[in-house]
């Protein structure tokens, strides 16, 4: 999909007495930009998309990289990222998104 980082927007929200967190994610722009509907019809291809680079990234790296999973937004948590954890739970979520 043609965006930007900031087109959509990600909440976290923990559940209380529990280590799940729910996530909804959202269109800032006033009225929409129409990416989220977009996001929604073409879902598999989203996770096709994610699985494919954390499944097998460009660059063939052992644990997360800029190729993968790394960003300069997200810097604070490289070390807890895993590209082999993100493709074992996409693929175990699979590509039926739940709304």
């Amino acid at each position: 999909m043609e965006m930007e980082r900031e087109d959509l927007e990600v909440l976290v929200i923990a559940r209380a007495g529990s280590d799940e967190v729910d996530a909804v994610l959202y269109d800032p722009m006033p009225g929409g930009s129409g990416l989220l509907d977009q996001l929604c019809d073409r879902f598999k291809e989203v996770m096709a998309a994610a699985l494919e680079i954390t499944d097998r990234c460009p660059s063939g790296c052992a644990r997360g990289c800029i190729d993968c999973l790394f960003t300069f937004r997200n810097a604070f948590f490289h070390k807890h990222l895993y590209r082999r954890s993100a493709a074992d739970r996409f693929k175990s979520w699979g590509d039926v998104l739940l709304v």
